[in-house]
């Protein structure tokens, strides 16, 4: 019978292997390994710095995911000036109009859930609202409202558009005085899918509906939606000093712009109360792509509700805009001393930047919107793959 002339060799040769110790073995240190960190981008800060000191903006915050990993977040100038206080990534700004985004999310979650159709009446007999208000005067227009016609702007009335939005009219009113002044005072100029009336007053009543169908605090519902995605810092502000949070920037008026202008609380959490810091708006946003790495809180059916527009406006979607030629959506807000912007591109790039101080220049929002886009746009800029501050 054949016997290798090695056996000996080889039989040594597999104890020492399967012996060793597995302290033994050569492995890398992690102490010892480089970690991805973030580093300054100069053609992000050149953009957003050159932009600030043109329009003397305060301060600023912004954060930018790449395939919903964040790539890269920074505070600019100054979050309290008084205090010396720089900008950081942790610092909360209001959005303003941006909350609008929060609301269609919120309708369209119930809409999800069974719990509303998007065709529902809102007021009369059948309505969501029900009888409870302006029946005496209720017109056969406002008895058609449906809860599409005011996400998508298209019921007629109620806004700038159409004469004056009423949003901020007799504050003394508590919310169910002043759903009736509104029915009773203030005709819609325009029949329903007529003209484009852009209408915080709409987004407010969305708000109310939602408490009207869930039982619970407006504020409360949106928050329970996005704790899932790690967001902390969102709160609906009262729009004072004395409700600033913890970590929430000053705002800075320019011509004489007020700080705090807008008293009315109770009438801007649907429309314009939303407080948050720039990497927790990213994650909603991550939270809204459709893409895999990240939560959605949406299917994917819902989020194309969301932006979907409507008979009025090609790029106005439910709560947010968006340019389907581009491949992107968007959104943006506005207050006296407060600014913000968002982008979202189809192929998985996303940037939000907020402001704590806003120009009355003719040429600002389209300045804001070229420094957004030209960082969500320029290929060149060497975001970090491997990073993820999430």
């Amino acid at each position: 019978m054949y016997k290798p002339k090695n056996i000996t060799f080889l039989f040594l040769l597999f104890f020492s292997l399967t012996s060793c110790n597995k302290d033994d073995v050569m492995m890398p240190d992690p102490g010892e390994m480089d970690p991805v960190v973030q580093e300054d981008i100069t053609a992000v800060d050149n953009r957003v710095q050159s932009f600030m000191e043109k329009y003397n903006i305060t301060g600023a915050s912004i954060a930018v995911s790449k395939n919903e990993k964040m790539v890269y977040t920074k505070g600019y100038g100054m979050a309290n000036v008084s205090k010396s206080e720089l900008v950081t990534p942790e610092h909360v700004f209001r959005v303003a109009s941006i909350s609008k985004m929060f609301t269609g999310v919120a309708i369209l979650r119930l809409v999800e859930d069974g719990k509303l159709n998007l065709d529902d009446k809102v007021f009369g007999p059948s309505g969501i609202l029900g009888n409870k208000f302006g029946t005496a005067t209720l017109t056969d227009q406002e008895l058609e409202i449906t809860v599409d016609h005011l996400l998508h702007n298209s019921f007629g009335g109620w806004g700038v558009a159409s004469g004056g939005d009423p949003i901020d009219y007799f504050p003394s009113y508590n919310n169910d005085e002043f759903i009736e002044y509104l029915l009773n005072e203030w005709d819609l100029v325009y029949p329903i899918e007529d003209t484009y009336v852009y209408s915080n007053t709409g987004y407010w009543l969305l708000a109310r509906i939602v408490e009207k169908v869930t039982e619970e605090s407006f504020s409360n519902f949106v928050k329970n939606i996005f704790n899932p995605t790690g967001i902390s810092s969102l709160h609906y502000t009262k729009f004072t000093r004395e409700d600033r949070q913890a970590k929430e920037v000053e705002y800075y008026g320019q011509d004489g712009e007020e700080d705090y202008v807008y008293k009315i609380s109770s009438r801007r959490d649907g429309d314009g109360g939303v407080v948050i810091s720039a990497p927790d708006l990213l994650r909603a946003v991550c939270a809204l792509d459709k893409l895999p790495l990240r939560e959605n809180v949406l299917s994917d059916n819902t989020i194309e509700l969301l932006r979907g527009n409507g008979p009025l406006s090609p790029n106005w979607g439910r709560g947010i805009g968006f340019w389907n030629e581009q491949q992107f959506w968007w959104t943006t807000g506005a207050l006296p001393a407060t600014r913000s912007w968002l982008i979202s591109r189809y192929d998985g790039l996303s940037v939000v930047m907020i402001l704590n101080s806003k120009s009355n220049d003719s040429s600002f929002d389209i300045d804001f919107n070229n420094t957004i886009s030209a960082i969500a746009n320029d290929a060149t800029i060497p975001w970090k793959n491997g990073l993820d501050q999430f």
